[in-house]
């Protein structure tokens, strides 16, 4: 997808059973590069290097009629699940159907949106949500907000009051 966060068609491609994958036609400009790993985030997306460049934290430049090879994405099933409840102002009547937004404590993974981890309560204030481990802000979104729209200094703005959490490697948190 586009760097610069712009919505615009996003190029993609599946792997072929070698874990090979081309994608054609990919116009000059800076793009962060993200995969989508089905089913049920039972995996996340570990590293992307290109050569000494690790892809994760910086955006990939591709120059005009540049072939860009030896692209090396890692997928591991290390996955962190965090489960819990929110409760109303009360601590005891559960909170249900509200939204919960875990971004990384890091001011520079908290941009890319693979690095987030988004769910709802459900009738007993309950919850659960799995991804890449990390340090994480919880973040509890207002009726209506989507978790792909709290960025810029509403995101920092909310980030500063959130509650810290600290996901490991294969971890079954509550």
């Amino acid at each position: 997808e586009p760097a610069d966060g712009e919505r615009r068609d996003q190029l993609s491609s599946s792997t072929q059973t070698d874990g090979i994958f081309t994608i054609a036609g990919v116009p000059s400009g800076r793009y962060s590069v993200r995969t989508a790993v089905p089913p049920n985030n039972e995996y996340y997306t570990k590293s992307v290097m290109h050569g000494r460049s690790d892809l994760t934290r910086e955006p990939l430049t591709i120059k005009e009629d540049e072939d860009i090879s030896n692209l090396r994405i890692v997928i591991s099933p290390d996955v962190a699940l965090l489960s819990g409840r929110v409760l109303a102002s009360d601590g005891k009547s559960p909170k249900r159907g509200v939204a919960i937004l875990f971004v990384s404590a890091d001011s520079v993974e908290q941009k890319i949106s693979g690095r987030r981890m988004f769910g709802f309560t459900n009738a007993d204030g309950g919850f659960r949500v799995s991804g890449a481990p990390g340090d994480y802000l919880a973040i509890v979104m207002r009726p209506g907000e989507g978790y792909y729209q709290l960025r810029g200094d509403e995101l920092i703005s909310r980030a500063a009051k959130a509650q810290r959490i600290t996901l490991q490697p294969g971890e079954n948190n509550r």
